[in-house]
């Protein structure tokens, strides 16, 4: 039995809705032939599909001054990030997939 991998994407403020990451879920069950786990990061879960596993976002320690430009992104570097293990795939939630992607996961390389 092979084991699952995880995609994963984050969501938080409003510059995305829920409806993004629903979409996101729908062109990976349809593109993946790998079983997998999807896993937003986010504040706010209101109207995600139930098969999309929601986990709390991260925080982050960032200067007071600084503004939002995804910062919040750098938190996938932190140890134990979200307790993932195996391959990971990180997609931002304005990506269109239209093939397969079983290729992302396919490799024999570890880093």
């Amino acid at each position: 039995m092979q084991k699952k991998v995880n995609v994963i994407c984050m969501k938080w403020g409003n510059k995305f809705s829920s409806e993004y990451v629903n979409k996101l879920y729908g062109m990976i069950a349809r593109n993946l032939t790998i079983p997998f786990r999807f896993i937003c990061f986010t504040e706010v879960s209101v109207e995600i599909k139930s098969e999309v596993e929601i986990q709390h976002l991260p925080e982050i320690n960032l200067p007071a001054n600084i503004s939002e430009r995804g910062w919040k992104k750098l938190s996938v570097l932190s140890e134990n990030f979200g307790n993932l293990t195996g391959k990971t795939l990180f997609l931002n939630l304005d990506v269109v997939i239209i093939q397969n992607i079983d290729c992302f996961f396919l490799t024999q390389e570890t880093f």
